[in-house]
């Protein structure tokens, strides 16, 4: 068991992607001009999986590749798996269009003002997905310790080890 781990640890994600091509292309020739490499490449790629996976992983002859019985087990699952990972990566492709959650922020009043409410709607626009809480105090308060996501500032309100990013002139 403790083997297995070591082994999997050492395994690369390309070379798990090189396979299913291999296997969808039915060809090494193809799969190398789909991942833009050498067939020589995506070759040692496979000898290096199969050999960390001490698993004869594809049947070769001089025109065709097949999985074996242990290849198509392996096709299977990865196909779930990257599946499941292109799903949970799938929105965030677009900049903009994926569901961010909420964004708290604490301002001043005059930053609530002349700086949020102007920028709202242009917001809303480019991030539909986000839910934004603004909670106007003229009190400095800790943003991080109150749970904040940001909070605006004047420069002589903002802690030495806060992140400051100007927004105004002064």
């Amino acid at each position: 068991m403790n083997r297995i781990h070591h082994v999997k640890d050492r395994i690369d994600f390309a070379d798990l992607k090189l396979f299913l091509a291999i296997v969808r292309c039915g060809s090494f020739r193809l799969a190398a001009i789909e991942a833009g490499q050498t067939p020589s490449a995506v070759s040692h790629a496979m000898r290096r999986l199969e050999d960390r996976l001490g698993a004869k992983l594809l049947n070769r002859t001089s025109r065709a590749v097949s999985p074996t019985e242990a290849g198509l087990d392996l096709t299977s699952r990865l196909q779930d798996g990257f599946n499941q990972i292109g799903s949970a990566l799938e929105g965030f492709a677009a900049p903009g269009t994926a569901r961010l959650g909420s964004l708290r922020l604490n301002v001043f009043a005059d930053a609530a003002h002349l700086l949020i409410a102007p920028a709202l709607p242009e917001f809303a626009r480019v991030c539909p997905g986000v839910q934004i809480t603004v909670v106007v105090d003229n009190r400095p308060i800790d943003i991080v310790a109150e749970g904040y996501d940001a909070g605006i500032r004047y420069g002589h309100h903002v802690p030495e080890d806060m992140i400051a990013v100007p927004l105004t002139r002064p």
